[in-house]
């Protein structure tokens, strides 16, 4: 800001105005923009991710990690049917093919 005639990047623009609120204000944002789009946008959104994703057989026990306790420590509200009281299981849905031979 104390350099107005400079022109910066949308990226140094992001870092400036993630300089001036808090995280929590950030993550507040966040919330209200996803809240925002449509249920196609979302799912548009959601596609994206896990095309970024690597590969299942890739991923290592911390990024998983990260995965499932995404907020802060915590099972997010999307992930919390999946996950027994205990934490110490979870479920997962593969979907495989007619031709995917069970035994290999």
């Amino acid at each position: 800001m104390a350099n107005l005639a400079e022109k910066n990047t949308v990226e140094q623009q992001n870092a400036i105005l993630h300089g001036l609120i808090t995280k929590h204000q950030n993550d507040a944002i966040a919330i209200y923009a996803q809240g925002l789009l449509t249920p196609q946008q979302q799912a548009a959104m959601a596609s994206q991710l896990l095309q970024a994703l690597p590969a299942v057989q890739d991923m290592n026990d911390d990024l998983l990690h990260q995965l499932v306790y995404s907020d802060k420590g915590k099972i997010p509200a999307q992930l919390s049917p999946m996950i027994s009281d205990n934490g110490e299981h979870i479920i997962i849905v593969l979907n495989t093919s007619k031709n995917t031979d069970i035994m290999t």
